[in-house]
């Protein structure tokens, strides 16, 4: 998509403002060190069953990752819609 739209090439890093950069970085860090491990965990899985069992079971579990993967959007999209709805019930 950016390869036809170009669109990093119209950002200037002069134009951030870095303040809020930092606070979202901060707010991000935790996500991202549990997505960086569940992201290695997955990988071992997967190299630990193609030795063990085959492709075969590395295709099985590839399928079953993937509809988990599914499930979990559907329930993170919930709880921001959930938590943006009861916010705004509050206020």
């Amino acid at each position: 998509m950016e390869f036809f739209a170009r669109t990093l090439k119209k950002v200037r890093l002069r134009d951030l403002d870095w303040s809020v950069v930092k606070t979202m970085a901060r707010y991000c860090f935790p996500y991202s060190l549990n997505q960086g491990a569940y992201w290695i965990t997955n990988r071992a899985n997967t190299q630990i069953i193609t030795i063990m069992m085959g492709l075969a079971a590395t295709g099985v579990f590839y399928w079953a990752n993937k509809f988990t993967s599914i499930i979990q959007l559907v329930v993170m999209v919930f709880n921001l819609a959930w938590q943006e709805m009861t916010f705004s019930m509050s206020h």
